[in-house]
C-alpha cells in the first residue's frame, strides 16, 4: 500500500519480519534478541531473578515485589520503535517468566515509562538517583582507599 508521495505505509503492529530467538545463557537468566532480516539485533530482552538489595528494605518499600519475582529489562533500537518489536520482545518474556510477577527499573517520563505503563504494568516505588562526576571529587578523596 502507498500513501502521498509514492511512500510505502507499514502498520506499526505488524512487524512479522522481526523474529524473536532465545539466547543460550546461563540456568539463572534467561534472553531474547529480536532479529532483522538483514541480521542485525534491533531489540532484546531479558529476565534475571529480581534483586532484594538491603535485605527486606525493598520489599517493606514495595510490597508488590514479591519473593521469585524477575526483573525485566527490554530495549528496542530507536529507529525500530513503534513497530511492534518490543510488545511482541514482552510477550515472549511473559511466556518464558515463571515467577509471580514481573519488576522494571524505568526512568520518568522515558518511553520505556511509556511502554510500561501501556502494557499493565503499574508503578510500585520511586527514587531518586543522584551522579556524582569526578570532576566534582577533590583529588584527595580519590587516593584514599
Amino acid at each position: 500500500m502507498f500513501g502521498a508521495g509514492g511512500r510505502a505505509i507499514v502498520d506499526p503492529m505488524s512487524e512479522t519480519l522481526i523474529d524473536i530467538v532465545k539466547v543460550p545463557d546461563h540456568p539463572a537468566l534467561s534472553r531474547w534478541r529480536a532479529v532483522a532480516p538483514h541480521g542485525s539485533v534491533v531489540g532484546v530482552a531479558g529476565l534475571r531473578p529480581a534483586v532484594v538489595a538491603g535485605g527486606d528494605l525493598l520489599l517493606l518499600a514495595a510490597p508488590a515485589v514479591k519473593p521469585g519475582s524477575a526483573e525485566l529489562s527490554l530495549s528496542v533500537a530507536p529507529g525500530w520503535r513503534r513497530r511492534g518489536i518490543g510488545s511482541r520482545l514482552l510477550a515472549t518474556v511473559r511466556e518464558g517468566a515463571a515467577g509471580p510477577c514481573l519488576v522494571a527499573d524505568v526512568t520518568d517520563g522515558s518511553p520505556g515509562e511509556a511502554f510500561c505503563l501501556r502494557h499493565g504494568f503499574r508503578r510500585i516505588r520511586s527514587w531518586r538517583r543522584e551522579l556524582l562526576g569526578l570532576g566534582d571529587v577533590h583529588g584527595v578523596w580519590l587516593r584514599e582507599p
